[in-house]
């Protein structure tokens, strides 16, 4: 078991955890990749926001138990990632390309802010409020048919800038924002 409570997990060598990983405080950064591998698990848990700005790969599961677990950039996932209601995984940097046995899971928000891509390899039903937003380019895209069925957050999703070369099918309504404004609402059955 690695906990990491404080400080800063920093350097250029990689760091593979095939057991469990318990984040609640500190931060992950500098050059090294974290991978989590399969049959590994992350918990993140604080009351802020925990930001890894190091590449992150899930191969395991993800969960986000308590308040924002924010990956700064970028990583390949093939893992599960669970978000605890009204909690948030923010895909806030880098290109995160999620790809066969990748998933989402729980009832809270995955965002995808900061000029980060989030790139969907796969068929996939996300059942989680899914936000795109911010003041940089974010985008939603990559080869996989993606159904969206999450809760709207505010009222609309705050999507903006998507490239697909799959589909994106939501089951109530889609909001397309361009600088703040919306220019696009579609309506899905």
């Amino acid at each position: 078991t690695l906990n990491l409570s404080s400080g800063t997990l920093n350097g250029t060598g990689n760091v593979t955890v095939s057991g469990a990983l318990t984040w609640s405080g500190g931060t992950m950064s500098g050059a090294g990749s974290t991978t989590l591998v399969s049959g590994a698990t992350l918990n993140a848990s604080n009351a802020g926001t925990l930001t890894s700005s190091r590449p992150f790969n899930n191969q395991g599961t993800v969960n986000v138990n308590n308040g924002t677990l924010s990956l700064d950039n970028g990583g390949t996932h093939t893992g599960a990632f669970s978000v605890a209601a009204s909690q948030t995984l923010q895909f806030g940097g880098g290109t995160h390309d999620v790809n066969t046995g990748g998933s989402f899971g729980g009832t809270g928000t995955v965002a995808v802010t900061g000029g980060s891509a989030l790139n969907v390899n796969a068929a996939m039903t996300i059942n989680n409020p899914l936000v795109l937003a911010g003041s940089t380019f974010s985008t939603l895209g990559g080869t996989g048919n993606v159904t969206q069925n999450g809760a709207a957050v505010s009222g609309e999703r705050l999507w903006s800038n998507i490239y697909s070369l799959g589909t994106i099918e939501d089951q109530t309504s889609l909001v397309v924002y361009q600088n703040f404004s919306p220019v696009t609402t579609f309506w899905a059955t």
